[in-house]
């Protein structure tokens, strides 16, 4: 009734005699209205296929009232969050809005399947579905990570999520077996898409506080605003604990943005930024001894006077070779200093009422500098990911059809160096001991077509071609005492071709029960470090 009340209240205004410029505010009238119409026969038409109310929120229109107007929104989402004929789980914002999450950790493990484990740092979990990601310490391989559909896995497959805040989000899907057909390189657990507040659900401005034990504090604000032809939220948050166990404080802020324009009743472009930059402290590797005896490492600032229990690294008292001495965490400052920048622009445009043309593009730098042990590493990972698709919605032999094509490139340019670490604390560089230089590229194409062969069975085919090529240099540095240094310089260069076909029928049997069979294949390449270990376990090596 309210939407019947404000139209009608509309309307009136609409037909009014205006004294200035009645052409051009008929005409934006007149785009309005064809925008509301696309919307809502968009909206109708996944009404009317066979998986629709059965499927995960796809959300190709939203509309929302503001006073006497009607806005519409356009195509947030893609096919990249559409998921016939697979198993996907949407966790929608209520069910962790009110919650003290702290973490990712704590929305995901709200989907069947999907198991956490701490990663590298207090902030940094490891996520795995079915367990795709089970020998990984830190981060995600072996799936997909995705926000608001722009890639967040960079071309070498891995994912971090320390660098995000749970309260940026309004709903995380999650898809679950293998599926790069359509994710490509990596995709062999299946995909994660988190997907931020829109400015039309926020609305204004909020802020929030969370504190807890241990020194914890989130303080995190969002604004949001929607109107006729744009939609943005910002969102910020600075989050610090002193941590349970000795050394593993940390201090990190986050910036996470997106934008939504209508050029025209045609064209959309979308703008996406993330930002993370963080500190954190970390302990150092238990043994099962020391962690009966000390699991807290409590006493543990140094070495003399150290309470029993206390964990150690050895490090060279020159930084080169020769003697070394023991350190604890709090000596060594074993830390971690990361830093993430995400920016992604998308360019959508309706080439008729059924197809859809979009292109994105992705800037994504992650700056690591991380004296987490007798070898501190530092490194700097530029990547760059391109895609280019067509979506078209129409009738094949008289059968409603969805059909998807698209390419993609994608580059990593790693450039790292490990060093020997020296007694000075968390700036104590020594002498390098390795260095890796190359790149990462991935490049291919992919095809997809959805098709109802009755009002409730509907056949899904699709398939991905890709070419991947690792290129990259590792140079090793031995200091024997009494002689010259020793260099160890090894290229490697690999080429890869994968293809994943998938194939599934879904069958609506009545409203309350679906059955779906699904045939899918996933593949991921080789890591760079994997290029340089022997059969039997050890570094190959290579004397100049």
């Amino acid at each position: 009734m309210a939407a019947i009340s404000a139209i009608a209240c509309a309307a009136p205004i609409a037909a009014a005699p205006l004294p200035f410029a009645q052409d051009t505010d008929v005409a934006a009238r007149r785009a309005a209205l064809l925008r509301d119409r696309a919307a809502i026969d968009a909206e109708l038409r996944r009404l009317d296929e066979p998986s629709g109310p059965a499927e995960a929120p796809r959300r190709t229109a939203a509309v929302a009232l503001d006073g006497d107007d009607i806005i519409v929104t356009g195509n947030a989402l893609s096919l990249t969050t559409r998921v016939t004929g697979q198993t996907v789980t949407t966790i929608d914002d209520a069910a962790f809005r009110n919650t003290p999450a702290t973490t990712i950790a704590d929305i995901v493990k709200l989907s069947p399947g999907v198991v956490v484990i701490q990663g590298n740092g207090p902030r940094d979990v490891g996520v795995s579905i079915r367990g795709s990601n089970a020998r990984n310490s830190f981060g995600a391989r072996n799936i997909q990570v995705f926000e608001d559909d722009f890639p967040v896995t960079q071309p070498d497959g891995l994912a971090r999520f320390d660098l995000t805040d749970p309260h940026a989000y309004g709903a995380v899907d999650v898809v679950r077996g293998p599926s790069s057909a359509r994710y490509g390189n990596y995709a062999i657990g299946g995909a994660v898409n988190f997907r931020t507040r829109r400015g039309r659900d926020i609305d204004g401005a909020e802020i929030g506080i969370d504190t807890g034990s241990d020194g914890y504090a989130n303080v995190y604000a969002t604004i949001g605003d929607a109107g006729a032809d744009f939609d943005y939220a910002l969102f910020g948050s600075f989050v610090r604990a002193n941590g349970s166990t000795g050394h593993t404080g940390y201090e990190t802020g986050t910036i996470n943005a997106l934008a939504t324009y209508a050029i025209s009743d045609r064209d959309r472009l979308t703008a996406k930024v993330i930002y993370n930059e963080g500190e954190f402290a970390l302990s150092t590797r238990l043994s099962l001894d020391q962690y009966r005896a000390n699991p807290y490492q409590r006493g543990c600032a140094t070495r003399v006077g150290a309470a029993a229990g206390c964990g150690t690294i050895s490090v060279l008292a020159n930084g080169v070779n020769g003697a070394r001495i023991a350190q604890t965490a709090a000596e060594a400052d074993l830390a971690r200093n990361d830093r993430r920048t995400i920016v992604g622009t998308r360019y959508e445009h309706d080439l008729s009422t059924t197809a859809t043309w979009r292109t994105q593009a992705t800037f994504d730098s992650r700056v690591v500098n991380q004296p987490t042990s007798a070898t501190p590493f530092k490194g700097t990972l530029d990547s760059y990911n391109i895609t280019s698709d067509v979506t078209h919605r129409g009738t094949v032999f008289g059968m409603a059809a969805t059909s998807f094509v698209g390419v993609f490139y994608n580059y990593l340019d790693n450039q790292s160096y490990s060093f020997n670490k020296t007694p000075a604390g968390r700036d104590g560089i020594g002498a390098p001991t390795q260095t890796v230089f190359g790149d990462v590229r991935n490049m291919g194409a992919r095809a997809r077509e959805e098709l109802s062969l009755t009002s409730r069975l509907q056949f899904i085919a699709g398939i991905g071609a890709e070419r991947s090529i690792l290129g990259v240099t590792q140079t090793g540095y031995a200091y024997p005492l009494g002689a010259n240094p020793v260099l160890s310089v090894i290229l490697a260069e690999r080429h890869f071709w994968n293809v994943a076909p998938e194939a599934s029928l879904v069958w609506q049997a009545i409203d309350a029960v679906r059955l779906h069979a699904r045939v899918g294949t996933g593949y991921g390449i080789p890591q760079a470090g994997a290029l340089f270990v022997t059969a039997a376990g050890c570094r190959a090596t290579t004397s100049r």
